[in-house]
């Protein structure tokens, strides 16, 4: 998407190291303040597992997730297409901006808390800032995160704190990805404007 594929490969090595910052982190305090981790009491407890038995719950929790993934992307791809079509309309977001980029931010940032690929699109598409690509890939999508929670089940997973985790995950990508680019200027003018073509 944005021509530069070391870019990519920048952000991808930004948001390795800061999701295992955070889980570091995270990881420490939890130890000092004493919380318990999740932990099944039934592994262990349960006998020797048949071979085909196994392989055919394996296949049916496969295929069961791969359902509500799709699933979710087509209801997200959907909910934002019938929202661009209504809500998300200039006619509308007029009476709360005053300029087009002010608008065309806005929808670029919307769409990407809802669905990461949609949003980085409308972020090409509409030559908006290409930090919102970088707090895009760092948030990862509400869709993003329901596909998470379906492989969880009804397993201990608290999806309001991870999704904060994932929303500071974003802020942080935003802040650092460009400090990192003024280490390396070679990566500074894909980050002023989507629409200009790296040198």
């Amino acid at each position: 998407l944005l021509k530069n594929y070391k870019l990519g490969c920048l952000i991808f090595i930004v948001q390795v190291v800061l999701s295992l910052s955070i889980g570091i982190i995270s990881g420490i305090l939890a130890r000092q303040k004493n919380l318990n981790f999740y932990f099944n009491e039934n592994v262990g407890k349960n006998k020797k597992p048949n071979i085909s038995d196994s392989l055919i719950k394996s296949c049916s929790d496969t295929s069961k997730s791969i359902i509500v993934m799709s699933a979710l992307i087509v209801v997200f791809y959907t909910l934002i297409e019938i929202l661009k079509s209504s809500l998300l309309t200039k006619d509308i977001l007029n009476h709360f901006f005053t300029s087009n980029d002010s608008i065309n931010n806005f929808r670029t940032i919307f769409i990407s808390i809802l669905e990461m690929t949609s949003g980085c699109n409308e972020v090409i598409y509409k030559s908006a800032p290409t930090g919102i690509i970088f707090f895009a890939v760092g948030f990862g999508g509400i869709c993003a995160h329901l596909q998470i929670k379906s492989i969880f089940g009804e397993d201990d997973f608290n999806f309001i704190k991870f999704t904060v985790y994932r929303l500071l995950n974003g802020l942080l990508t935003v802040l650092f990805v460009p400090m990192v680019m003024n280490i390396f200027p070679y990566y500074s003018p894909t980050f002023l404007n989507t629409a200009q073509t790296p040198q």
